[in-house]
């Protein structure tokens, strides 16, 4: 049986292109030869600029950026992303600049709202699995 595999450290709570792209490849080589997918989820990256989400203005129409707030600066450029804990009130403070994105009842905002994770690395991850895009895909942590 193939396996398909690659590998992509958590790219944002709402996952870049290229993210979204390789899933996207693995399903069409998979839908071509078979076999299953292994997505190797690099959670051991200390990289806290990995995790910038970037959204485009409705009005402006300009790009800005949200990121995880850590409890700490040692966390923050330390710890693996595994490891690294979402400072209190992020959640509730990401959620009031996400309207300037998309409507405040859209299916990724109550998504967004829906997770309950503390770790960078899961909550991504759990917003990931429930956008779908990890339907029927073998998630390994490195962590």
């Amino acid at each position: 049986m193939p396996v398909i595999c690659f590998g992509q450290q958590p790219c944002g709570f709402f996952p870049k292109r290229f993210l979204y792209a390789k899933i996207q490849s693995a399903r069409t080589l998979q839908a071509q030869i078979g076999g299953k997918i292994i997505f190797f989820f690099h959670d051991s990256d200390a990289d806290w600029r990995e995790t910038v989400t970037r959204l485009r203005d409705r009005a402006s129409h300009a790009d800005f950026r949200l990121n995880f707030l850590q409890p700490n600066r040692i966390q923050k450029k330390f710890s693996p992303l595994y490891a690294k804990g979402i400072a209190a009130g992020w959640k509730e403070e990401t959620r009031r600049q996400l309207p300037r994105a998309m409507d405040a009842n859209s299916p990724l905002a109550a998504i967004f709202y829906s997770v309950d994770q503390n770790m960078v690395a899961d909550f991504c991850l759990e917003i990931y699995r429930k956008m779908g895009l990890l339907d029927g895909i073998e998630v390994m942590r490195s962590g």
